[in-house]
């Protein structure tokens, strides 16, 4: 499978990249203030530091770091 090409900052990115995306559904009531989806994605990354790096932040792009969590507030089906 060919590699995306990432940006970070205006920046390509030349070391691995790893992102999680997060479809929640919304509407009506179901529709969270954003302060929950900015919690949603600390949760994230908090747990994403836990299990892969052991509880350590990277300070640099080695691989392991989490290089963003983003939380879109729609699911999309098909038919």
């Amino acid at each position: 499978m060919r590699q995306p090409r990432i940006y970070i900052g205006g920046k390509r990115a030349t070391g691995k990249t790893n992102m999680i995306f997060a479809n929640v559904r919304t509407g009506g009531s179901r529709t969270p203030p954003p302060e929950q989806f900015e919690q949603l994605c600390r949760a994230i990354e908090d747990a994403w530091t836990s299990v892969v790096t052991g509880g350590v932040k990277p300070k640099t792009m080695d691989g392991r770091g989490l290089t963003g969590a983003f939380v879109l507030g729609d699911l999309y089906r098909r038919i």
